[in-house]
């Protein structure tokens, strides 16, 4: 029961985290999958957009800061779904 359970807020929590990189900008949202879901470095980033490397970073951190404030609710909501000691 609990397995299932945790199988649909994965799902569900997937379907919000894309929702989630939609809301980003156009930069924001290049520079997030460039450095987390294909492992660029800044550096290699600011070359590929042409800008400086603390530019990406600070845009890094604005996306990060955005990302959390609209996945933090599902965090706290699966995690009371879930607590420690639960058989999966």
């Amino acid at each position: 029961m609990l397995w299932s359970r945790v199988r649909a807020d994965a799902k569900s929590n997937e379907a919000s985290l894309r929702q989630s990189l939609a809301r980003l900008t156009d930069d924001e949202r290049e520079i997030v999958l460039l450095h987390y879901a294909e492992d660029w470095s800044l550096t290699d980033i600011s070359k590929r957009l042409n800008v400086h490397r603390t530019t990406v970073s600070r845009r890094l951190d604005q996306a990060i800061q955005r990302l959390r404030t609209d996945i933090a609710p599902l965090l706290r909501s699966s995690c009371s779904t879930a607590r420690a000691g639960d058989r999966l």
